[in-house]
């Protein structure tokens, strides 16, 4: 039995799960609820390929979910079943066959105490999140406190879960490895994503793939019937408001034209640009460095950040 590869999805009275843990049909209350298309599309397709997103496996969850509403799990089963997914990806077989990652039922944890120490270490239910190839989680906390004996904070996971996806971004950019690779790789080390903070991290580390967009392509989807929203997301003044007010008039800082929606990290990762002193800019933050100039020059020097980030064609 030990050599039998587990299903790629599994479907149980508390939902249906993609291996190794990744909720898609959970419940919620009385009611089973299916993850965003856009969540669905991320960690299927990672696993078995963009194949997938343009089969009927949407429309298979919505229906399994309405038999679990109705306690028909046999029914559901027998759904999720008939959808004959493709093969798991090559690399994601290679870190299964590594050891990276154990086979759990759903919601079960996933970790080799070999590869992932335990954490408090040696308690048989302690949190499993420890990355598999040597990566560390760097302490934020009290640094008095013994790091071994405490679980990470969401803090941790959130630095952990933004390094690490620049890391594996640049590997994506360069041609070394493909974004659903690096996504798969990611999934592998944090473990399954069946709590709200690990949901939180997981979401932030996808959205970095998102392709660059241009302006136009960015101001639509912001103002769309359904934008992308938070915690993957936040809303980016591409002239910001803080050092401006009062010399800006807020009809432009708060327009549409002056206000997007991008992936959360990166959008981290340009706050922190406009914060760090910068000898291009004679030593001085690009925040210090624009105050006093008009909002046309700032626009512009805002969309050049956007590019330099990998958020604007």
């Amino acid at each position: 039995m030990d050599n039998i590869d587990p299903p790629t999805l599994v479907c149980t009275e508390a939902g249906v799960f993609a291996w190794p843990g990744f909720a898609l049909v959970e419940r919620q209350g009385a009611r089973f609820v299916r993850a965003s298309e856009r969540e669905i599309g991320h960690l299927v397709g990672s696993l078995c390929g963009a194949s997938v997103l343009y089969g009927p496996l949407v429309s298979t969850l919505d229906r399994a979910a309405r038999f679990l509403e109705r306690g028909q799990v046999e029914k559901a089963r027998a759904s999720v079943a008939g959808l004959h997914l493709p093969p798991r990806s090559p690399e994601i077989e290679r870190l299964y066959r590594r050891g990276a990652l154990d086979r759990p039922p759903p919601f079960a944890k996933i970790f080799n105490p070999d590869l992932h120490p335990r954490w408090p270490a040696g308690q048989p239910d302690g949190g499993q999140f420890r990355p598999a190839d040597g990566a560390s989680v760097t302490p934020v906390s009290d640094p008095d406190e013994p790091q071994s004996n405490r679980p990470p904070t969401f803090r941790e996971l959130n630095l952990f879960g933004r390094q690490r996806s620049a890391d594996l971004k640049e590997k994506v950019l360069s041609g070394g490895l493909a974004a659903a690779v690096a996504i798969a790789r990611f999934a592998a080390e944090i473990g399954p994503v069946v709590t709200d903070e690990a949901r939180t991290v997981y979401s932030r580390f996808v959205s970095r793939f998102d392709p660059p967009m241009s302006l136009d392509e960015l101001i639509a989807r912001t103002n769309s019937d359904h934008p992308p929203s938070w915690p993957a997301y936040e809303n980016h003044h591409i002239v910001e408001v803080g050092p401006n007010n009062g010399k800006i008039p807020d009809s432009l800082l708060q327009s549409r034209q002056n206000q997007v929606i991008i992936p959360y990290y990166l959008h981290r990762d340009i706050s922190d640009f406009y914060s760090t002193p910068n000898e291009r800019y004679g030593g001085m933050t690009p925040r210090d460095f624009l105050r006093g100039k008009s909002y046309e020059e700032q626009y512009q020097f805002g969309l050049m950040v956007m590019h330099k980030f990998g958020v604007l064609k």
